[in-house]
């Protein structure tokens, strides 16, 4: 059914089939109600779940343009346009509502909605997995225009195909929670940086981030392997030790412009996470010239015949950091035409092999979580960025993405390395 006021565009269309359907939870795909609304701010559009009754059920609402609020437990969200959330179970005893953002002009949004307890479930274990309920959603997006549109011409002649195309919506909105990680954590980065000279804290980030904190604890380690405090405090260090290096200040001033009131609480930090004094930072094997980062790069992109012989080049090293090439040709591509995935984890991992070695002693990689974001297809080339997450003694944290020619991140792994104590100059 479709409804056209002055200041509202509703378009609400139950399942086709629903008559069908009542008992068959194993068609948990097909949702029981495709939407999409454009609501002037001066509707007043509201909804208090609390009030809705306590079936269960689990929504999906994303903002095509303007914004929205949504309320859990007393914390608000602001719903962007590009954004959306995901509730699930029984929404009146959640404490949740959602309306039209203050301040926004509109909230023009799509929602599905699905009663089935299979796809309840599923919904609450992406929530539980992305450690709340904001998504960006990119490859679930079309799965969910593709479900409204199959509901608003009802026409639905294979209800089996239209379930699996809900399992892929879901699916797929649970790999974007995966991936958009990434984002969450180069946000978190950025804040700390900006606000280096200040004391930092966890729930200054997950406000930042709208997140609750306990839901912003749980989601930063998943994807950085360490707690945000532990985080909080490696990018301080990690940037009072690049000041040292290459600033002319004392330790104090050093300290303060970290956001250490006390020189002595930073000296023992420091000295506790690289092994010595801030007054002899010199003794760190992590400093080197750039004539060590020529060398490196000239001797994986001659010595690594695997690599070379697969089109691949070093183009950039420096602490912790690296950039990788590959050149495509037919060899790299699969039987669809794109670039084959051994060929996209093996240039991610030979930038990471030259950044996890940019620290001067010989390293190899121990593990990798590998998420293959979107193919790669019509490309001549690719480039892989490797990032230091975190290094501790031992072992290293960093993280990759490999990107196409129009800018588009194709592969996202984060990579654990094994840092030995032998010189890495015995292999020149």
């Amino acid at each position: 059914m479709a409804n056209l006021k002055k200041r509202v565009i509703c378009e609400h269309y139950y399942n086709p089939a629903q008559l069908n359907l009542r008992d068959a939870d194993h068609l948990f795909g097909i949702p029981r109600l495709c939407g999409y609304e454009w609501n002037h701010a001066s509707s007043g559009f509201a909804i208090d779940c609390t009030k809705r009754g306590a079936r269960q059920r689990a929504l999906f609402k994303y903002t095509i343009s303007g914004a929205g609020e949504l309320k859990i437990d007393e914390k608000m969200y602001r719903i962007e346009a590009g954004t959306a959330f995901l509730l699930a179970g029984r929404l009146n005893e959640n404490f949740c509502s959602y309306r039209i953002a203050p301040g926004a002009d509109h909230w023009e949004f799509l929602f599905l909605s699905f009663d089935k307890p299979g796809a309840i479930a599923i919904a609450q274990s992406i929530i539980q997995e992305n450690g709340g309920n904001l998504f960006k959603p990119e490859h679930a997006l079309g799965d969910a225009w593709h479900l409204f549109e199959i509901f608003k011409t009802g026409e639905m002649q294979d209800k089996y195909a239209v379930s699996s195309l809900g399992y892929d919506f879901f699916m797929h909105l649970a790999g974007d929670a995966a991936t958009g990680g990434n984002d969450l954590l180069h946000r978190v980065e950025a804040y700390c940086f900006q606000h280096l000279g200040e004391p930092v804290t966890v729930e200054d980030l997950a406000d930042y981030c709208g997140y609750s904190r306990w839901h912003f604890a749980k989601a930063f380690h998943r994807i950085a392997g360490m707690t945000p405090s532990k985080f909080i405090m490696e990018q301080k260090l990690t940037s009072a030790l690049h000041i040292l290096q290459h600033e002319p200040l004392t330790v104090k001033e050093v300290a303060g412009r970290c956001g250490f009131d006390d020189p002595g609480h930073f000296g023992r930090r420091f000295k506790q996470r690289f092994g010595v004094t801030p007054a002899n930072f010199e003794q760190l094997t992590g400093q080197m010239d750039t004539n060590f980062y020529d060398q490196l790069k000239e001797f994986l992109n001659t010595k690594d015949h695997f690599c070379k012989e697969n089109c691949m080049r070093i183009l950039t090293i420096r602490e912790g950091y690296a950039e990788a090439e590959m050149e495509i040709s037919e060899h790299h591509l699969n039987g669809m035409r794109s670039v084959q995935g051994g060929a996209l984890f093996t240039l991610a991992d030979f930038a990471c092999a030259a950044a996890i070695n940019s620290f001067g002693t010989a390293a190899v990689s121990m593990s990798a979580s590998v998420a293959f974001i979107r193919p790669g297809i019509n490309m001549s080339r690719m480039t892989a960025v490797a990032k230091l997450v975190n290094k501790g003694k031992t072992t290293a944290v960093l993280d990759v993405d490999v990107i196409g020619e129009n800018g588009k991140i194709l592969l996202h792994s984060l990579m654990t390395g094994h840092l030995s104590d032998k010189p890495l100059s015995d292999f020149f």
